[in-house]
């Protein structure tokens, strides 16, 4: 008569290897946790520092050295940083500002307006370029998806000056109208459109065709409000990035300064001169932050929100 062959030790040694695999990814998962735990603790306690220096009086400053908590709280920075950062305005508004130094409130006008039109104008050039790509099969499909790869590894400043000497030629320097060469659709956000564009069945847009719907009304009807978590997630990281881009309107926008273009200036100025003032800075830079930390707050779900939702329901 055969034996059958006991299933106990294979099932416990298969339950304790579950059991220690569980472990082990539990324990990684801590470690992880620990880790982003102390980076985000550390841009927590930079943020306090900046706020103490903020606070702190000149002479407290000097005496403190920015060890110590400070024991004034001279919230008359933050009034002094409307005064102090100023920047240089073209002929133009001189009518407004007879001095030639357009003030907090412009650079204020100036960030909003560089921040939301470049937002804009790179959300319609990236989606319609990682749409079309994504979605439709055309001779040099492949050949535009590797030049954007290959544009991604080249330095940035490398082609700084044939850039700006392209620009200037067409009359986009120093003029809002720069908000043209801002419709770029390639970069980091370009990968993430075409992986989420592609990774959505044909099923949408073979029941749109049975509709009788175009390929244009696809996009617009069936597709964009698919990729709605999306455009805002992205939408949101743009303006931030946006709005902290410094370099961009120092080089191309001169006379139309924003608000961290004021404060690098500013920065310079009280590094190599004793004109400025580094608590009146740091007040500048909290200032400066709010809008931002406002627009975090808002629309906290939607930064964190998945950003591969996608797929047939129902």
């Amino acid at each position: 008569m055969k034996k059958t062959r006991s299933l106990k030790p294979s099932i416990f040694v298969r339950g304790k290897n579950r059991v220690v695999k569980q472990a082990r990814e539990g324990l990684l998962f801590n470690i992880g946790a620990l880790i982003a735990f102390a980076w985000a603790l550390s841009f927590l306690v930079v943020i306090i520092w900046g706020i103490n220096i903020s606070l702190m009086s000149p002479q407290e400053l000097e005496t403190e050295n920015a060890h110590y908590f400070t024991h004034t709280f001279s919230f008359i920075n933050y009034i002094n940083a409307f005064d102090a950062l100023k920047t240089e305005v073209s002929k133009d508004w001189y009518w407004l500002f007879p001095s030639g130094k357009g003030n907090y409130w412009f650079m204020l006008f100036n960030s909003l307006w560089f921040s939301l039109g470049s937002t804009i104008m790179k959300l319609i050039s990236t989606i319609c370029f990682a749409y079309v790509i994504a979605r439709y099969r055309f001779p040099g499909r492949k050949f535009l998806y590797f030049f954007v790869i290959i544009q991604m590894m080249l330095p940035t400043y490398g082609h700084v000056a044939a850039n700006y000497k392209l620009l200037s030629g067409l009359g986009l320097v120093d003029s809002p109208l720069f908000l043209l060469a801002m419709g770029a659709g390639h970069g980091m956000y370009f990968l993430i459109c075409h992986s989420y564009f592609e990774s959505l069945p044909t099923a949408y847009e073979e029941s749109a065709r049975i509709d009788g719907s175009g390929y244009f009304r696809s996009f617009i009807q069936i597709m964009l409000p698919l990729a709605k978590p999306i455009i805002v997630c992205i939408g949101l990281l743009t303006f931030i990035s946006c709005w902290n881009d410094y370099t961009t309107t120092l080089l191309y926008l001169p006379h139309w300064r924003t608000l961290t273009s004021a404060l690098f200036s500013y920065s310079e100025i009280t590094m190599h001169s004793s004109k400025g003032s580094i608590p009146v800075y740091f007040a500048g830079i909290i200032v400066s932050a709010i809008p931002i930390l406002v627009l975090y707050i808002v629309f906290n779900k939607a930064l964190m929100s998945n950003m591969t939702i996608g797929g047939i329901k129902g």
